[in-house]
Parts: C-alpha cells; sequence; structure tokens
C-alpha cells in the first residue's frame, strides 16, 4: 500500500504535469472507483475543472481546483495515479479504473489491480475523510504532541503508529523500519517509553519518512511514482520484509511476527520484547 512517502512523490511527480491544466472529460472503467456518486456524476462535476493545486495528508491526495472544489484521491492498497503521453492510450492498462484527459492532450491514468482505489469529489474545503485524520506525519507532527500521545497511551506502539486519526501517513513499511531504528520492540506499550525514547521515535520516524522520499518510495510490490517509475527505498530496508537476513546493526537474524493484526519484522537483539 502506497503509505506518506510513495503519495508525496508522487505528488510532486505529478505537480509540474497538472497544475494550470484543465479537465475536459472523464472516463471511469470501473464505477466503484467513483464514491458517493455515479461515475456519470462525477465525470459531469470534473469536467472543465482548472487544476489550481496538489495537496496531500497521510496517504490521501487531493487535485484542489481554481472552483475551490476538489478531487479526493486514496490509492489503498495497490492503486497508481500516472501521467500518461498524448500518443498512448491508457485504456490499454487492463487494471485501468479511469483516466482524467487534460486540455494539452495528456491523460492521467488511475490503475488498480485489487480496485480498492477510490475517487472522492470534494465541494467545498474539506472532505470528512481529512478531518478525520491525525497530524500528518511529515509536515504537522511535532515533537510535544508525539511525545504526549504516545506516551498517554497503553496500547502497543506499532498499532499507534498505524492509527491514521492520531499519526497521519504511517504504514507497515515506515513503522517497522522506524521502530527498528529507534530499538524499540514494536510489541512495547506507549506508555512504556521513556520521554527519551519518544523523542528518538520521533526523530528517526521523520528521517526514515524523508530518506524514502528522497529515494522515490519503496517500490516493494506494485507502487510507481506519478510518471510510472519505481521508487529505490527497498534497497535500504533494515528489518521490513528481511525475514532471516541478518541484522545491519547487529547480524542477528530479522524475525517476523504479528503485531497488532499486521505482519511485523524485528530485530529480537536492537529490539527486544518488553520485560
Amino acid at each position: 500500500m502506497p503509505e506518506l512517502p510513495e503519495v508525496e512523490t508522487i505528488k510532486r511527480g505529478l505537480e509540474p504535469h497538472l497544475i494550470g491544466r484543465t479537465i475536459i472529460d472523464v472516463r471511469f472503467f470501473w464505477d466503484n472507483t467513483a464514491q458517493g456518486m455515479s461515475p456519470v456524476e462525477m465525470t459531469a462535476k470534473l469536467r472543465g475543472q482548472k487544476i489550481k493545486g496538489l495537496d496531500r495528508k497521510g496517504k490521501f491526495l487531493v487535485l484542489r481546483f481554481e472552483s475551490g472544489s476538489g478531487l479526493g484521491v486514496h490509492l489503498r492498497m495497490t492503486g497508481k495515479l500516472i501521467v500518461c503521453d498524448p500518443a498512448e492510450d491508457p485504456s490499454n492498462d487492463k487494471c485501468a479504473r479511469a483516466v482524467l484527459l487534460l486540455d494539452n492532450g495528456s491523460r492521467v491514468l488511475f490503475s488498480d489491480v485489487r480496485k480498492f482505489g477510490r475517487f472522492y469529489w470534494i465541494e467545498r474545503g474539506e472532505h470528512p475523510f481529512w478531518q478525520r485524520l491525525g497530524p500528518d506525519a511529515l509536515y504537522e507532527l511535532t515533537p510535544e504532541y508525539f511525545r504526549k500521545m504516545v506516551r498517554q497511551r497503553k496500547r502497543i506502539i506499532k498499532a499507534i503508529l498505524l492509527d491514521q486519526s492520531l499519526i497521519a501517513g504511517v504504514g507497515n513499511i515506515y513503522a517497522d523500519e522506524s521502530l527498528h531504528r529507534a530499538c524499540i520492540s514494536p510489541s512495547t506499550k506507549g506508555s512504556d517509553l521513556t520521554e527519551a525514547q519518544a523523542d528518538r521515535l520521533y526523530q528517526v520516524l521523520k528521517e526514515v519518512l524523508n530518506e524514502s522520499i528522497a529515494c522515490k518510495g519503496t517500490s516493494y510490490r506494485d507502487y510507481v511514482d506519478g510518471l510510472g517509475k519505481p521508487g529505490s527505498f527497498q534497497e535500504k530496508l533494515a528489518v521490513y520484509g528481511q525475514k532471516g537476513q541478518a541484522c545491519k546493526k547487529c547480524g542477528a537474524e530479522i524475525c517476523r511476527t504479528v503485531v497488532a493484526n499486521r505482519g511485523t519484522y524485528y530485530c529480537p537483539h536492537c529490539q527486544p520484547d518488553p520485560q
């Protein structure tokens, strides 16, 4: 699933191709992609909208229009948003779910193998899904909020990091990588962390997210950026997907378990279970 670094990379890649462009038509190939209204209704609303900018919060992307309305995009598990050359026919993609046709002849393909991704029409202001999110992990999260939020909860830290209502944008990959770098067991309760541990986790979480963005994301399975190119942070993963490999810090074998109902990778030596 694209997490914050992947969606941020897609946003940055799309901006020079979308800002200032006008949507002249939309084609839906999977009706459920249009959330909350029919594809015909959403197409009518999108026609003629001029794109003013792109916003992101957590894993959600929004195309902001000059009219004040917007199009929210949630890629979910396998969604891709890719700018295509005018000579290309994106409908040939067997996983094409929608295509935006722009006034310069280019097209924006929404491809989604699992069909979980959704488009949301935003009339004005913020969509309800945006309001339910916690602070964005990259741009809004502060050390004071993070320290207090984590240490006042008895939930395990992995579950806290994945809760989008508390922190927006962190998923399985970056939770595991951050906890390993901070030398914290994923099954430690938030309330058991010291202030120093919470501050360290905040610091490395920011580091990991920014490092992944610099690598244009993690192409672990399906992810590509807004131009159809893979990222490279998978080459730097320390624990995620590394079961049986040697820990890059200590040489111990990386293990896999289930924490917070999610497959979780960790080093038992660097991240000993809480007593």
